[in-house]
Order: C-alpha cells, then sequence, then structure tokens
C-alpha cells in the first residue's frame, strides 16, 4: 500500500469506530425497546420482575435511544472529557470521596433507608441481629406467620417455630458489615462507602491488566459513574456492590503472585464467597483457579491462596450453615423448606437445565443490562476486548463475565425486585474495564492510536448519561419506593401500633412487613387476615388496642 492509501486509512479509521459504536448502539436499544414493547406469555416473570420491567424499564429503553442521539450530536464539544479521564486515573480516591457522599445522599433520601425487597431486608435484620451482639432475631412462635410471609419461612429467613428464633439464611459476610455501620445509626451508608471502594478497586485492576495506562482506569470509573446500575446498587440495601468489589480484589494475586498478593486474593475470595450466597464468587473465580491450576503453582504458592481461602470459608461459610441447620432442627419444620443455601439437596434442586420459561427470563434480563448501563457500554466492551485479546488477564476476566451470565442460566427464577440485571451484577465491572481499554491508550509496537472521534463520542455519551439517564433512573427509584411506603396506613409517631397489610389486595405489600428483630419498632407490621381475625389475635395476645380507619391495603391498631 503507497503512502497515500495509507494516510486515506489512517484519516477513515476515526470515523469508522465511532461510526460502528453509533449503529451497533442503536440496533441493540432498538431491540430493547421492541422487545419491552412486546407482552411475554403468561406467568413467565414473578410479579415483581414483570411490573419494573413494564412500569419503568420501557420508558427507560426509549430514553436511552434519546441519549444516543442528543451524544451523537454534541460529540464534537466533548474532547475534554479524555483529560478528565486521566486525571482520574491518576487520582482515583477524590472521585471515589465525591461518589461515597453523593451516594449517601442517594441512600438517605431517594432509597429513603428502607430495604426494599424481602431479599434487602434479610440481609438488614440479621445486620441488626450482629449489633446486637447475638446471632438470631426473636419473635413470639404463635406470631411468625403474622410477621414473615410463610413462603419466606426457611428460604430467606431461617425459622424456628418452637423457640421464635429467627435468623438470614444468607451467608453472613454483608450483615456483619452492616452491623458495623448500624452501631453508628448509618447502616443506609455501608453501600455507598463499598461503591467509592469499587471506584478505586476498578483502577487499581487497569492498572494491574494496562500498566502505565492511566487513562483507561480514568475512563473505566467515568463508565461505572456513568451507568445508572452503579448508583442503583450502591444506595441500597443489596449485596451486589460488595460482592462487585471483592470479586475486583480477588484477582490481584494473580496479576501479581507473590505469597503476600496471593493471600490477599484468598482473602478477598473468601469474602466474596460468604458475604451473601457462594454462586457469585464460585462462577466469577473458576476462570481464575483454572488458569493458576495450569501453570503449574509452586506448593507454597497454592498453600498460600488456600490459607488465604480458609478461615473465613470455615468460619462464615459452613459454620453459618450448620448454625441454621440448628436453628431449624424442630419437628414442626421438617414440613417446610430447608434452609436456603444450606442443605446439599435444597442446593441441587436450585439448579436446573434451562427451558423455554428461563431463556425468557434471561432475555429480558439482558435487555434490563443493557438500559441499565451507560448507552453503549456494551459495545464498547465488545471492542475493548477485540482491541487486547491478546493480553491474557483481559481473556480471564471476559471469561468471568462470560461465566456468570451464562451460569445464571441454570438457576430456575428471575430476580424478583432489583435494579439492572442483579445476577450479573458480581461481574459487571468487567464491562467498564474493557469498555476503557477501547477508547484509552494505544497498543505497544503498533499503530493502533485510539481514533480521536471515538474517544469524543465515548466522552459525550458519559455527559449525557451523567445529566439525563442517571437523574431519570434515581427519579424512578424514588417514585417506586416512595409508592411502596404509601401503601402502609398512617399512624402517629408518638404512638405505639400494629398494622395488618392484606397481601392479598397488592403483591408488593409483601416486602412490607418488616420489623426489628426483637420487636422494638413502635409500629409493628403483620399479615392481614381480616379485621375480624384480626381483631380475634389480639384479644388472644392480650393487646389492649383500638382500631383506626382502614385503607386500601390494610389497618393499623393504636396500643393503649
Amino acid at each position: 500500500m503507497g503512502s497515500a492509501e495509507k494516510s486515506v486509512s489512517r484519516v477513515q479509521s476515526p470515523s469508522s469506530a465511532a461510526v460502528r459504536l453509533i449503529v451497533r448502539t442503536g440496533i441493540g436499544g432498538c431491540i430493547c425497546a421492541l422487545l419491552l414493547a412486546a407482552d411475554a406469555p403468561l406467568n413467565i416473570f414473578s410479579p415483581f420482575f414483570s411490573y419494573l420491567l413494564k412500569t419503568y424499564d420501557r420508558p427507560a429503553a426509549h430514553l436511552s435511544l434519546l441519549v444516543l442521539v442528543i451524544a451523537v450530536a454534541i460529540s464534537p464539544l466533548c474532547h475534554r472529557v479524555s483529560t478528565v479521564a486521566a486525571a482520574c486515573g491518576r487520582h482515583p480516591w477524590r472521585l471515589a470521596a465525591l461518589t461515597a457522599v453523593t451516594f449517601a445522599f442517594g441512600a438517605r433520601f431517594i432509597y429513603h433507608a428502607h430495604p426494599l425487597s424481602t431479599d434487602e431486608y434479610a440481609v438488614w435484620f440479621q445486620g441488626r441481629v450482629f449489633a446486637n451482639g447475638a446471632l438470631t432475631g426473636q419473635f413470639p412462635p404463635d406470631w411468625l406467620n403474622r410477621l414473615i410471609y410463610p413462603r419466606f419461612q426457611n428460604y430467606l429467613l431461617v425459622v424456628s417455630r418452637t423457640t421464635g428464633q429467627v435468623a438470614s439464611a444468607y451467608w453472613p459476610g454483608f450483615a456483619l458489615l452492616l452491623a458495623a455501620f448500624n452501631r453508628i445509626g448509618a447502616d443506609w451508608l455501608c453501600n455507598p462507602v463499598l461503591s467509592a471502594l469499587t471506584l478505586v478497586a476498578t483502577a487499581r485492576t487497569c492498572r494491574l491488566v494496562f500498566p502505565n495506562e492511566d487513562a483507561v482506569a480514568g475512563w473505566a470509573m467515568l463508565f461505572t459513574l456513568a451507568s445508572p446500575v452503579f448508583a442503583a446498587s450502591g444506595i441500597s440495601y443489596f449485596a451486589m456492590t460488595g460482592l462487585l468489589l471483592a470479586n475486583l480484589a480477588f484477582v490481584w494475586g494473580f496479576l501479581r503472585p507473590t505469597p503476600r498478593q496471593l493471600f490477599f486474593s484468598g482473602v478477598m475470595g473468601s469474602i466474596a464467597l460468604t458475604f451473601h450466597n457462594p454462586l457469585p464468587h464460585v462462577l466469577f473465580a473458576f476462570p481464575w483457579l483454572v488458569w493458576f491450576l495450569f501453570q503449574r503453582p509452586s506448593w507454597r504458592q497454592m498453600l498460600t491462596l488456600i490459607a488465604g481461602y480458609a478461615p473465613l470459608t470455615l468460619l462464615l461459610g459452613i459454620g453459618w450453615v450448620l448454625f441454621k441447620a440448628h436453628i431449624a432442627t424442630d419437628i414442626a419444620n421438617h414440613a417446610a423448606h430447608l434452609p436456603s443455601q444450606g442443605a446439599l439437596d435444597w442446593i441441587a434442586s436450585a439448579f436446573t437445565l434451562p427451558d423455554l420459561g428461563i431463556l425468557f427470563v434471561r432475555l429480558a434480563s439482558t435487555v434490563k443490562l443493557w438500559i441499565w448501563a451507560m448507552p453503549g457500554l456494551l459495545i464498547l466492551a465488545g471492542m475493548g476486548y477485540a482491541r487486547r485479546r491478546e493480553n491474557i488477564a483481559v481473556q480471564l476476566l471476559t471469561a468471568s463475565a462470560v461465566l456468570t451470565y451464562f451460569g445464571y442460566f441454570f438457576v430456575p427464577f428471575d430476580q424478583g425486585n432489583g435494579w439492572g440485571y442483579r445476577y450479573f451484577h458480581p461481574a459487571w465491572s468487567v464491562l467498564p474495564i474493557l469498555a476503557g481499554a477501547a477508547v484509552a491508550g494505544s497498543l505497544p509496537h503498533r499503530n493502533d492510536a485510539t481514533p480521536p472521534a471515538l474517544r469524543n463520542l465515548a466522552g459525550s455519551l458519559i455527559v449525557c448519561s451523567l445529566m439525563i439517564l442517571v437523574p431519570w433512573q434515581m427519579t424512578s427509584i424514588e417514585h417506586h419506593i416512595s409508592t411502596q411506603l404509601a401503601r402502609i396506613p398512617e399512624v402517629p409517631a408518638d404512638k405505639r401500633s400494629i398494622v395488618f397489610l392484606s397481601i392479598e389486595r397488592s403483591k408488593f405489600l409483601i416486602d412490607l412487613i418488616q420489623n426489628d428483630p426483637y420487636l422494638r419498632n413502635r409500629s409493628i407490621r403483620m399479615i392481614s387476615s381480616g379485621e375480624h381475625q384480626d381483631a380475634e389475635f389480639l384479644r388472644n395476645a392480650h393487646i389492649d388496642a383500638v382500631p383506626l380507619p382502614a385503607t386500601e391495603f390494610g389497618q393499623a391498631w393504636l396500643i393503649r
């Protein structure tokens, strides 16, 4: 090829990369919007999952397309974003500190410091138990079916019908961390702090994978913040942010396999394993552990990694499984579900070969993954993999993400409540890291500098997503939570009360049956069995209470 042809090729290359990003993002966005416009077959999705798809994800898909159009229009004006990315890559703690403050505000005033789902409530509950210096909460045994939705007993919360002991079915790592924040009266602050640390961990992972390329770290951090799912998880009580952080830190020892780093990786792996449930870390870690074994590590390296894993895995993992089994050993429980994430036969029943229903669920989950990310993020991640695929760390990160994605095809239920694709979130940071590799730096020994047009477009997508899409999704979250909380009958704040909720009138009321582990809350929420049965229940419990007028969703009784 002559010099003139090479020059033309270099001129055409910048625009072609940006055009590919625009076209592929537009096509992907249109497909998501069309899929959400279609009605899924009946009884495939849970009521919670279906409601969030139709009510909030449909308009978000249309807004994502509008964001793409605006980003294309203003991309020539966003050339300075690359300078901001480079600065963020050099000083990740500054951006992390700002993120912690912003997300703390969001947790308090957008999420209302409220565990939205029973998944979140179970961990919140256990965190308060640990903060009280105990292992279980305590409910009156005869009240269990009033205080905990029966289908959630020994599924999300382990109960003893003999003693009234109650504990979370999930492994206790996250609850222990929440307990520390609960001691200062701010358990809602936990995930904002973890989110800030996740940004720093993302930057460090980028530096280990792409040495001497600070810009990759900066771009990855900005892509992360520009994705609504990161903020949504960061202001919630879901465990996904902590799993994401622990999985990122886990890979560091494999990128620098010194004894100290391998021990640290083992510790972080055990934290991820026992943080909530073991499956997310098992899927993420599997490619790294297999690759590590194929490198024929020394016995010292293997024992160091095992030594890091063993203590917390035995104490918080196996120990918690045995403790839950001890709680639920009374005869009355044998007919109920076995403790979640505990018994081997329950684990076997939690997996199945994917059928048509699961394929529909995972297709919808993929749509949520797309529209809760910054527009174009998945396309940029694919471009980053194609550009850096010779890097073994890139291959392993990609393998972790792919295995996490497909591993849940064998889990026979959707995620219910939650933002984005929750099951994928423990591996989600792979996407912004690969996207950062697509737009930053150049490969050694190659004429492969990132096209300026692609950088400008990526920068404009960040700006537009931060200014339009993230606020929109935060507003949707606040609206949804406020709507649910408004269904609780109002009671005077200075009076003790019992609120009966009629869960047959709305499935979302099930998640509002939330109480202190020792019923120290001034207003206790219970499941209603009808006004006459509720009155009879109070008489039998020797509770002197007077009813307030019933509402559409329940009735409050003031305790005299």
